[in-house]
């Protein structure tokens, strides 16, 4: 049931950033559209960068993660992170060469914290006998985010592109 996560103000806060991380992965798929018309990019490029995202990812949850949490605390590490994607978000936008798009690659890896933190914050937040409904409660707010997601990265896309073309 959904309303577990309703029932405290810290599991409020987590379902809504989760639901924003979450949707905003919507910008992958369209990354080989957006990088084609903004950068030129073909199938190969596009290939190498995702490939290099996804090593970057595997990396930063396997090893940064397990540094940075116990040095900085989970609330300094989300708040960067959320920072951190933010600022990574506008370079990727604004972005009119491939150099800009592989220099905030660096910016992605402390994101990749934000998901798992969030999930410890939820899991402190309830009893263990309740652990098993807030994770079904999760993962119905990342699947609907994932469903989102992808329709307002679509749609800001085709506004973006359309102002461009009428210019």
């Amino acid at each position: 049931s959904l309303r577990i996560l309703l029932m405290d103000p810290l599991l409020r806060m987590v379902t809504a950033v989760l639901f924003l991380n979450v949707a905003s992965a919507g910008a992958y798929q369209l990354w080989p559209t957006y990088a084609a018309k903004r950068l030129g990019w073909g199938p190969a490029d596009t290939g190498v960068y995702l490939t290099t995202l996804g090593a970057l990812s595997f990396t930063s949850q396997a090893l940064c993660v397990r540094w940075v949490l116990p040095r900085l605390g989970e609330r300094v590490t989300l708040a960067a992170a959320l920072l951190v994607e933010s600022l990574r978000f506008v370079a990727l936008g604004t972005a009119s060469s491939t150099a800009v798009v592989y220099l905030s690659l660096p910016l992605v890896a402390l994101s990749f914290s934000i998901v798992p933190i969030l999930n410890s914050f939820a899991a402190s937040s309830v009893l263990p006998a309740q652990q098993g409904r807030l994770c079904g409660a999760l993962a119905a707010v990342s699947t609907l985010s994932e469903l989102v997601g992808p329709m307002v990265a679509l749609r800001s896309f085709a506004q973006a592109s359309a102002q461009v073309s009428a210019s």
